[in-house]
C-alpha cells in the first residue's frame, strides 16, 4: 500500500546542472510500504523503461538532514545501471 504524507515539505535545492522542478511538483512525500518516502520534482516524458533495461541518469541522493550521501552532479559524471539493480521507488 502506497500512502501519502499530509505534512507540505519545502523542496530542496537542487544542483547545478539538475535544472528545475515542475510547477506542479509534489508539495507531499508518497511512502511505500517498506518505507521509502519520495515524490517527484520533475515528471519525465516518453516511454518508460523495463526493471530489466539499462538506463543513464544523473542522480543526486540527500538525507532528510540534508546530508547529500552521493551525487553523479558533484562528480560530473553520469551513470549507468539496470532498474533490477536499485532500490525500488
Amino acid at each position: 500500500m502506497i500512502t501519502s504524507e499530509s505534512k507540505d515539505v519545502p523542496f530542496p535545492e537542487l544542483p547545478k546542472g539538475a535544472g528545475q522542478i515542475d510547477n506542479d511538483a509534489a508539495k507531499e512525500f508518497t511512502e511505500t510500504k517498506s518505507g521509502l518516502r519520495y515524490r517527484i520534482l520533475r515528471q519525465g516524458t516518453g516511454a518508460a523503461p523495463k526493471a530489466t533495461n539499462t538506463v543513464r541518469v544523473h542522480y543526486h541522493g540527500w538525507l532528510d538532514n540534508g546530508k547529500v550521501f552521493d551525487s553523479s552532479y558533484r562528480r560530473n559524471e553520469d551513470i549507468f545501471f539496470g532498474l533490477n539493480q536499485v532500490i525500488k521507488g
